[in-house]
């Protein structure tokens, strides 16, 4: 679903963005400005999983509680009725 990449790739991807950015950073370590770019690609990937597990979780739920009304509440008919 992700990529994931080693040390060494992420060097060789960060390194034109490294040069470009435009803040001082201690020495090994990656701008903030590069860190929040990723934080950012990153997260936006999570919308299309995220939206694909709530409709899974949500059709899961709503069959477990059509089936916990029909055994608690089908001889109270309205009831019943109220709670599908």
């Amino acid at each position: 679903m992700f990529n994931l990449l080693l040390p060494q790739e992420c060097i060789l991807i960060t390194s034109p963005l490294t040069t470009s950015a435009t803040s001082r950073e201690l020495p090994g370590n990656v701008p903030f400005e590069i860190k929040g770019s990723f934080i950012s690609k990153f997260v936006g990937q999570w919308d299309p999983p995220r939206t694909r597990l709530f409709r899974k979780v949500e059709s899961t739920l709503e069959k477990h509680f059509a089936e916990v009304a029909q055994r608690h509440f089908s001889t109270y008919r309205q009831l019943h009725q109220a709670v599908r």
